[in-house]
């Protein structure tokens, strides 16, 4: 058990961050204006990190991104005349841009000539979208793609813009995320959206020709397949391919299955699905726990027996639906192993030996770490210990603590895990989590997950990369409920990526008052 000078030090320091006014904290955190310059500097940054030799995590280069056989092609971005714009969630900028050689789509094929003068016609932009309430900035290809009819009306597509399409525009608004793989396609009338459409993964379709509506093998949904020719590079040449779409939306928007890695659309999208998984789990937990509070936790964990409860089932349903291997499941096997032990060894725990400590994001990666967003591939080292990280100073850009602790004459096990990661998944963001496990000793001597009351909580300050600028970062508080982990996490997209030493603290509790204790984070 932590000395009562832990609990001091996080009395004091949770005490310090409320109080001190010229520290905001995330709540009060809200995205200055996003202009132009801004924008295309944002990218700029995106775009040098990944192309970086020693960048983390990853050295791909976006032009040498590849979907599939193709290649994606290096784009000029025009940065004259750029379009700002907003809505009650997203700042937008628009650059147009030239490619080298266009990928783009064919709605009704042609002649050569013809093909051509719908490339020709198309409008190519970068879209620079900044999300309100998240932080989050994200980058795609988008195109204006004119029909037949409108190419043959000789109208202007130039004043078509992400939220004001010009009324008299036809055709199709093509999105594409910034490896170059297309992500929806949206059937444009009139200046309205007619028909919104879904990319077909991981399917062999019988092609149809354009325009002609089959019924697909997809939950009844409409098919419907598009001529995307594209320029490949080895042979200096155009090859012919197919893009096939449905009508309906997938179950997960904006995640598919990738050649065994979760490809998400864009760190919106990843950002979205954990926090709906999250409030999903927490809710599937609330629904079986909490209306058995009189009850004693012997008493429930006989009934979860009974009914074979099972706190992640949401989370298998998801690596179910896409015959996804998950870093999850594989952890939770190695937890099964490790609890069949009448004595617990700290240094197999799994907690003490992956990096990432949540549940919902261990489901979204595979069994090597990785995960693509917005066409980048990205590797969460399955292996990191308390002593690595980047260090700036005396400031640190990863951290975790692990410390299980004992009590009721050691038949029960309560552990708690603090975590901290700066530049998170290279995603522009900070994240922190706190969690509280807790076990039980079997009739057999060995140990088993049990629910009890618990909580956890982690928080501190953060500092920019060059180990100034504090900024309080508190995880979301949650009273003590009924579950085998209690967790709480926080992310942060505002250029805050480190910690100093012994200024990130957790507490963890369980039971009431009667196990309490604090880890102050140290390296």
């Amino acid at each position: 058990m932590k000395t009562k000078k832990s609990l001091i030090y996080l009395f004091l320091l949770l005490t310090f961050i409320s109080c001190k006014k010229d520290i905001k904290t995330n709540a009060e955190f809200k995205s200055i204006d996003f202009d132009s310059k801004t924008a295309l500097s944002s990218y700029l940054s995106f775009r040098e990190g990944l192309n970086k030799p020693n960048a983390l995590n990853s050295t791909i280069s976006v032009n040498n991104l590849k979907t599939n056989s193709k290649k994606d092609i290096p784009f000029e971005i025009l940065t004259d005349a750029p379009y700002e714009s907003s809505t009650n969630d997203y700042y937008f900028v628009e650059y147009n841009i030239k490619y080298k050689y266009d990928t783009g789509l064919i709605p009704e094929k042609g002649t050569i000539d013809e093909n051509q003068k719908v490339i020709n016609a198309t409008l190519n932009k970068l879209l620079i979208k900044k999300n309100k309430k998240s932080g989050i900035i994200d980058y795609e290809l988008i195109a204006s793609i004119p029909s037949k009819h409108f190419l043959n009306n000789d109208s202007s597509i130039s004043q078509n813009f992400i939220n004001r399409i010009h009324s008299s525009f036809n055709g199709f608004i093509l999105h594409k995320n910034i490896g170059g793989e297309i992500i929806g396609l949206e059937k444009i009338l009139n200046g309205s959206i007619e028909k919104k459409m879904y990319p077909v993964r991981n399917s062999s379709l019988n092609l149809k020709v354009s325009s002609s509506i089959a019924n697909s093998s997809t939950d009844g949904c409409g098919q419907i397949c598009y001529y995307t020719p594209y320029y490949d590079n080895f042979c200096d040449c155009w090859v012919d391919d197919w893009e096939c779409f449905i009508d309906c939306p997938p179950q997960y928007p904006g995640v598919f299955l990738d050649n065994g890695i979760l490809s998400f659309d864009s760190h919106q999208s990843l950002y979205d699905l954990v926090t709906d998984l999250s409030n999903s789990v927490e809710l599937h937990n609330a629904n079986f726990y909490d209306s058995k509070d009189a009850m004693t936790d012997d008493q429930v964990d006989a009934i979860s027996e009974l009914e074979n409860f099972d706190e992640y089932k949401l989370l298998r349903d998801f690596e179910t639906y896409f015959s996804f291997s998950s870093l999850r499941a594989k952890i939770e096997q190695d937890e099964d192993v490790w609890l069949a032990n009448p004595v617990l060894n700290d240094a197999t725990d799994p907690d003490n030996v992956y990096k990432e400590q949540d549940d919902v994001m261990r489901t979204f990666l595979n069994l090597s770490g990785d995960i693509k967003v917005a066409g980048v591939i990205y590797n969460l080292s399955s292996t990191e210990t308390q002593e690595t990280g980047e260090f700036t100073n005396d400031c640190r850009s990863h951290g975790r603590d692990h410390a299980p602790q004992f009590y009721d004459n050691n038949n029960k096990r309560l552990k708690y895990v603090a975590a901290y990661d700066g530049y998170y998944a290279l995603l522009g963001g900070t994240r922190i989590n706190a969690k509280t496990k807790s076990f039980k000793k079997k009739s057999n001597g060995n140990w088993k997950r049990y629910a009890v009351f618990s909580n956890a909580q982690i928080g501190g300050l953060i500092v920019n990369k060059n180990c100034v600028d504090p900024q309080s970062f508190i995880s979301t508080y949650k009273a003590q409920k009924r579950r085998q982990t209690s967790r709480s996490e926080r992310f942060r997209f505002a250029g805050y990526s480190q910690f100093k030493s012994g200024e990130m603290s957790s507490s963890h509790s369980a039971n009431g008052n009667q196990f309490f204790y604090s880890i102050v984070l140290t390296f």
